[in-house]
């Protein structure tokens, strides 16, 4: 496979109805053709196509789900989605540009006053434990995501669920009581994965996780191993390709890469952006990665109800004093993107591209002096371990807020103990990235609205819960544009949640792993249908 990027497209919904039937067949193997070169014979084999078998070992960054497990409806980071989208289906699925398509439904439809979507389901589908899954378990699984005591990060993505309809074995309807024009898309994300009941009963069901996906956990290892078989009755015909994959973890760059220079892995997750661009001019890697912007949000995150955070000209003060260019640079380097006003890249379409702050030193030494901090104070910067890039700005904001009197310890701690923190509002501030999200409404629910799963800031502002309400029930996409761009515009003033910059991800691959394709929006389900060429 020759070295390529996807690019990146705009994201767009519209009510549809559509029927595909998802199939995957192998290609037959073909004789060589002749090619004649300068009056040479040349024999030319012509490809043979996927072939099955083999291991792909594949490294991450960090296993997040040490501390959460595996349990879809609560996952909200890379290591749990790259498990969790190989494991576990949901009844549509995405494209790199944000296109809805079929999967464990084959067809939907959506009814004219859009308050409901019917959905037809796929045949022939089990779980792993051999049941067949059928429409009970889909009004099973959407309705514990929507329930507050599963305490799931995309709750608030639910709140226009009135019921869930089982017409049959393989129909079901969700009723809406308000429009919800993201619905697709929130049915499309690892945390809508259809379940089996019997198997959540169990006792700690994200040691255990059970789905309908391509693969199945046959070994965790805690913060080592993850290993998963093709599941052989996977009900898409001849997937998966792989035999088995083995996700490993470090969060040292250096060993990372050094991994995938030696051949001791297939794949590298989050390649470092120090060496892109050798990967990129490698005879023997691969390097995917998108060709616009990204979508991963750093920001910083300020704590609203801890003194002298509290205080909005104290958090203004520190937005000001930032010089957003000097910390994408250092923490992503050319593959990032300065952003003051939005946590969306600039070619998005609710993207606020206006800039709500730009570095002024003075300015800020003025608020604070206003807020009765002129002084200065100490600040404590959380840091979630084994990301360097992070690690490297939060020592940059250390600098930059110096000059102003505050003075900027950082600590670094696992995720589990970072999101305790946080939610226990014992914290400063946390420098954090929050992952791609195409639809805003995605992010809005997560974390600006007051009481969001995400919300660690614990920021609560009434015109941001009215624009984020107007903005779910509009059909209109103009419509929707102007409304988020008007949160964001609100949401960044008040300077709870700090914007820095978006950046690429990119992902490293043994020129022998074929048929991989790049999701901007951290999605694995493709590597279903990889394969090794050796």
């Amino acid at each position: 496979m020759n070295k390529h990027a996807l690019p990146l497209q705009r994201f767009g919904l519209g009510l549809v109805l559509v029927m595909l039937l998802v199939a995957c067949t192998s290609q037959p193997t073909a004789a060589p053709t002749m090619v004649v070169t300068n009056t040479e014979v040349v024999n030319t084999p012509v490809p043979t196509g996927p072939k099955a078998g083999g291991t792909l070992r594949l490294m991450a960054i960090v296993d997040v789900s040490q501390q959460a497990g595996l349990d879809p409806a609560q996952a909200r980071t890379q290591s749990q989605w790259v498990i969790g989208d190989l494991v576990f289906e949901t009844l549509v699925e995405v494209t790199p540009s944000g296109e809805i398509v079929p999967g464990l439904a084959k067809s939907w439809l959506i009814s004219d006053d859009g308050l409901s979507y019917t959905f037809e389901l796929q045949s022939g589908v089990t779980f792993h434990n051999g049941r067949a899954m059928t429409a009970e378990d889909v009004k099973y699984s959407i309705e514990r995501v929507a329930n507050p005591e599963t305490a799931s990060p995309r709750l608030n993505n639910y709140s226009s669920l009135e019921s869930v309809e089982v017409v049959d074995d393989d129909t079901v309807i969700i009723h809406l009581n308000a429009p919800f024009s993201p619905l697709l898309a929130t049915l499309s994300h690892v945390t809508a994965a259809i379940v089996p009941q019997e198997e959540v009963a169990k006792a700690d069901f994200g040691s255990h996780p059970v789905g309908t996906g391509a693969f199945q956990v046959t070994e965790w290892v805690r913060d080592e191993r993850w290993v998963l078989d093709a599941y052989d009755s996977y009900w898409q015909p001849n997937l998966p390709y792989l035999d088995q994959i083995v996700i490993t973890f470090n969060g040292d760059d250096n060993a990372r890469i050094a991994a995938l220079r030696s051949g001791d892995i297939d794949m590298l997750l989050q390649v470092p952006v120090q060496f892109v661009d050798a990967l990129q001019d490698s005879p023997t890697k691969q390097i995917f990665g998108a060709d616009q912007m990204g979508l991963s949000w750093q920001h910083l995150a300020l704590n609203t109800q801890r003194p002298p955070f509290d205080d909005v000209r104290v958090r203004q003060a520190i937005a000001l004093a930032l010089n957003r260019q000097e910390l994408a640079t250092i923490g992503k380097g050319a593959y990032s993107e300065p952003r003051s006003g939005s946590f969306l890249p600039s070619w998005h379409w609710a993207a606020n591209n206006e800039e709500v702050w730009t570095q002024d030193v003075e300015q800020a030494r003025a608020l604070l002096e206003q807020a009765g901090q002129g002084a200065g104070f100490p600040m404590q910067l959380l840091v979630v371990s084994g990301f360097d890039f992070q690690t490297r700005t939060a020592e940059a904001i250390q600098q930059q807020l110096s000059p102003l009197g505050i003075e900027v310890s950082i600590e670094t701690a696992d995720f589990g103990t970072v999101a305790s923190a946080a939610g226990e509002g014992a914290f400063d501030g946390i420098v954090l990235v929050f992952s791609p999200v195409f639809d805003p409404n995605d992010r809005v629910q997560q974390t600006f609205v007051t009481g969001a799963g995400l919300n660690w800031s614990k920021y609560s502002s009434p015109r941001v819960d009215e624009l984020a309400n107007e903005a779910r029930v509009a059909l209109d996409q103009t419509t929707r544009a102007e409304l988020y761009r008007e949160l964001q515009r609100v949401a960044f003033e008040d300077a709870a949640w700090v914007s820095l910059y978006m950046y690429n991800n990119f992902d490293g691959l043994q020129a022998y792993v074929k048929d991989y394709v790049y999701y901007p929006q951290f999605y694995y389900r493709s590597l279903r249908s990889v394969w090794l060429d050796q």
